[in-house]
């Protein structure tokens, strides 16, 4: 494929800088974000097509033909999507060994942090789980070997993979790696930079804030007009305390992140059960509606309602909300979400994280 067209794909995402080289054979493309570059070869680019990242953000998928077949690359502005090899590639083994039920594709800010997490793991007091442990280590370094094939140098996952191997001394139920070059060149560039240290208080919670005993009514009003409380009294606010224990302020963040316009309204029954409310409009038009369920006992978050205006539809409103949803399930902290939704909404939950889009990727892929 021509470099030109290359560039043309790559000019709807912001924050990243494109670079021709060797007189336009290849394309590298650096994502300052991740602090790493994708170097494309121009020769290997079948077809690319431009689609939404599950956040609704701007992205392109590329399909990268190698020896093996093809690969899909997906980049957007702040992160780069790859596919992990196989174990076969990264096991000096004849025997088959296997991580189940591996992701098709991974963010590399993803891998980065998964890399942190199980040096934390490895590093955390206890018995450890020797098996999981095994399989996390392979499928890390099967993630980090996949970002490779593209000329990315994930240096900092590498080098959490190499602390937690150090910290737990490879005595693993696993066969010894692959000899890899460019694996011995990250290590190499990993150790020079210095090997993270874990800090000692364990990983940060992702979940319900603890520190929300001092919230006061005043805390839920500043967060209006863009999220409003139904009913703010003493009621209210102990069972706030009692049963959601997040924020006011950054629950709006999350629910509310990159959606312009925006407006939710959240209503808390004394039992801990509750919904919200989010209507996204401009110049008296309404543009989307997400309703939102949380029941008793916070074991799920349902998603009630979702709606698209027709003249909204395509531009990635649909993928910010449900996104925005995923987040605000994370921080009530829930074990799941269920959908039933209708209109727009029902046509796009069937390709919701539906990635490669492109038929042939999926289909090496086994989706």
């Amino acid at each position: 494929m021509r470099t030109e067209d290359i560039c043309t794909a790559l000019e709807g995402l912001t924050g990243i800088e494109v670079t021709v080289r060797d007189a336009g054979a290849r394309v590298d493309v650096r994502v300052p974000a991740i602090d790493d570059a994708v170097r494309l070869a121009a020769e290997r680019v079948a077809r690319f097509r431009a689609i939404r990242s599950p956040n609704g953000a701007p992205a392109v998928e590329f399909v990268v033909s190698d020896d093996d077949g093809v690969r899909p690359l997906i980049l957007v502005s702040d992160d780069v999507v790859c596919a992990p090899v196989d174990a076969r590639e990264v096991l000096d083994s004849s025997m088959v060994y296997a991580v189940s039920d591996p992701p098709s594709l991974v963010a590399h800010s993803e891998m980065t942090r998964d890399a942190e997490a199980l040096a934390r793991a490895c590093a955390g007091p206890g018995p450890k789980n020797v098996s999981g442990l095994a399989g996390s280590f392979l499928l890390l370094r099967c993630c980090i070997v996949g970002a490779t094939r593209f000329g990315l140098r994930p240096v900092r996952a590498v080098a959490w993979w190499q602390r937690a191997w150090h910290t737990i001394g490879g005595d693993l139920p696993l066969p010894p790696f692959r000899s890899d070059a460019r694996w011995e060149e990250l290590v190499r560039s990993a150790t020079e930079s210095g090997l993270p240290s874990v800090p000692s208080d364990g990983p940060q919670q992702d979940g319900p804030a603890a520190g929300t005993d001092a919230l006061c009514l005043e805390d839920f009003q500043r967060t209006a007009p863009a999220l409003t409380f139904t009913r703010l009294d003493d009621a209210f606010l102990t069972a706030w305390k009692t049963h959601v224990r997040i924020a006011p302020g950054r629950l709006a963040g999350a629910l509310l992140d990159g959606v312009e316009g925006g407006r939710a309204r959240v209503a808390l029954y004394p039992d801990g059960g509750g919904s919200i409310d989010v209507r996204v409009e401009s110049a008296g038009s309404v543009h989307a509606v997400l309703q939102l369920r949380f029941p008793v006992g916070g074991e799920e978050l349902a998603v009630d309602e979702v709606r698209i205006a027709e003249g909204s539809r395509g531009a990635g409103l649909f993928q910010r909300l449900m996104y925005n949803a995923e987040e605000v399930g994370r921080l009530l902290g829930v074990h799941a979400m269920t959908l039933h939704a209708t209109d727009a909404g029902g046509y796009a939950l069937a390709t919701l994280g539906a990635y490669p889009r492109d038929p042939a990727l999926r289909d090496a892929a086994g989706r």
